[in-house]
């Protein structure tokens, strides 16, 4: 490649002519990788040029999850890399912001334009350009330098997490990831002010997924009326990308068109998320009369008591691709070793096949009180962390909004009181999305909770993956028979 610009300062080039050389660039990368970027990539990738060349500016880019972001940001921070240390032979400094809190996630952004630039490492070599980490092994720095001009492109991986503190960097361009992500103030009191040079321009492009949540009102004002090519969906994606058809399909199929993940993530929609799990007359529509048939299969479910709350067990029942809740037990109280044998009793009475159980706290005494009494009964021991939350309670709505899921119509003796607060608590609990997970708990007042609403999913947890037999396999939140 010649250098049509050399010893040109950049004010005396026409922005028609940065461009065109720009776009060479790419389109070398390109060939010397084997990745090619699709039209609607290689359009966005045009705009953060023509800002970057027009000065600074700011390209906000909300496209589906998987749709090649990074693909194309990758293409483009080694463009203008490229053509500032070879053309204007001057040094340029490219910041990868990520919200990630710890060092080691950070340094996975900067290790995949590590590894584009090593599939390119023959011909960035006959530009007379070689690359080197910068100081210590575990550096977030890498810098590429242009022997004859003496010029260095430095890239360097940040974190945005407000406890990281980095405000010492300086940026010619920012691609900031997951900015839907990042908190706010963070972003715009230390992130935003990280310009360099004399001038103090930057260009900065925040690239992102709508979340279920909005943590970051700015990112989410500044994308709620983009176009193509800022704006992408799976369907734009699927029609350029021949290879991203399939996994959009697959995505549709897991989740659903009208479930909140599918519109956020793949169909690129802010979705103010409901704080409630279910609505009344929803709710009201699964309550079904039904003859338990004890040849089919049962799970429990069982939320232990933790200090003064209750411990509630719920069996569920299997017939066909519906599952009914059949009864419930609730006791007071954290006298484990009595509430064990009641439970016990209760499990035997409904030849159930499979428990799931809370393994936290109190938890592990239950399991290891009714394993003895339970030789054929599998026992599942639920650990819950953000992501199982998550997971759990992701199925469990899936289940009530298809309308699988059902409880007694008219049930008897004291199980009309349970049935009752088992409708009292799923109207009343509270679902909301934090950094994107999805979790399910009582109001915060005093006496409220979110027992009955535990154990139902738990129950359905044990439907759905707890058959030995195999007849059900779930696959993210998609339910097969």
């Amino acid at each position: 490649m010649q250098r049509p610009l050399q010893k040109r300062k950049a004010e005396e080039i026409t922005p028609s002519e940065q461009m065109a050389v720009l776009r060479k660039i790419r389109m070398d990368i390109q060939n010397h990788s084997g990745l090619q970027l699709a039209k609607y990539q290689c359009e966005a990738s045009d705009k953060i040029l023509q800002a970057h060349v027009d000065g600074g500016g700011e390209v906000c880019m909300l496209w589906a999850r998987r749709s090649g972001k990074t693909e194309t940001l990758t293409q483009t921070g080694l463009t203008l890399g490229i053509y500032e240390i070879l053309f204007l032979e001057r040094d340029f400094r490219l910041g990868l912001v990520n919200p990630a809190k710890n060092n080691q996630s950070v340094m996975v952004t900067r290790n995949r334009l590590r590894t584009q630039i090593l599939t390119i490492n023959p011909w960035l070599r006959n530009l007379g350009i070689t690359q080197r980490l910068g100081r210590g092994r575990k550096t977030n720095e890498l810098i590429l330098h242009q022997k004859s001009t003496n010029a260095e492109f430095l890239i360097q991986a940040i974190s945005a997490d407000p406890s990281a503190e980095e405000k010492g960097a300086g940026f010619n361009v920012m691609f900031l990831e997951q900015p839907e992500d990042i908190d706010e103030q963070t972003m715009k009191t230390i992130i935003f002010p990280m310009a360099t040079g004399k001038e103090l321009r930057l260009t900065k492009v925040l690239a992102g997924t709508p979340a279920l949540s909005i943590k970051n009102n700015y990112f989410y004002e500044h994308t709620r009326h983009l176009q193509y090519p800022l704006l992408i969906d799976c369907q734009i994606a699927a029609r350029e990308r021949p290879d991203y058809m399939n996994l959009a399909k697959i995505a549709l199929q897991d989740l659903g068109n009208e479930s909140d993940e599918y519109k956020t993530q793949y169909q690129c929609e802010w979705v103010q998320i409901r704080n409630r799990l279910i609505d009344r007359d929803q709710l009201i529509r699964l309550a079904e009369d039904y003859t338990p048939d004890p040849t089919r299969f049962r799970a429990a479910g069982i939320d232990v008591a933790k200090e003064v709350d209750r411990t509630v067990v719920t069996i569920a029942e299997r017939n066909g691709n519906q599952i009914h809740l059949t009864a419930w037990l609730e006791l007071e109280g954290v006298d484990y070793e009595t509430q064990a044998a009641k439970i016990i009793q209760t499990l035997t009475d409904w030849k159930v096949k499979t428990v799931v159980i809370d393994k936290g706290g109190p938890g592990n005494v239950i399991i290891d009180m009714i394993k003895p009494g339970n030789s054929n009964t599998h026992i599942i021991p639920f650990t819950f962390t953000p992501q199982s939350i998550d997971e759990l309670y992701t199925n469990y709505k899936r289940e009530l909004d298809q309308s699988r899921l059902h409880y007694p119509k008219q049930p008897l003796g004291d199980q009309v009181r349970l049935v009752n607060h088992f409708i009292e608590e799923h109207l009343d609990v509270v679902r909301e999305a934090v950094n994107n997970l999805i979790r399910v708990h009582a109001p915060n007042r005093r006496g409220a909770h979110d027992d009955y609403v535990a154990s139902g999913a738990l129950a359905v947890h044990g439907i759905l993956k707890g058959d030995n037999a195999g007849v059900f396999t779930v696959i993210g939140v998609h339910r097969r028979k």
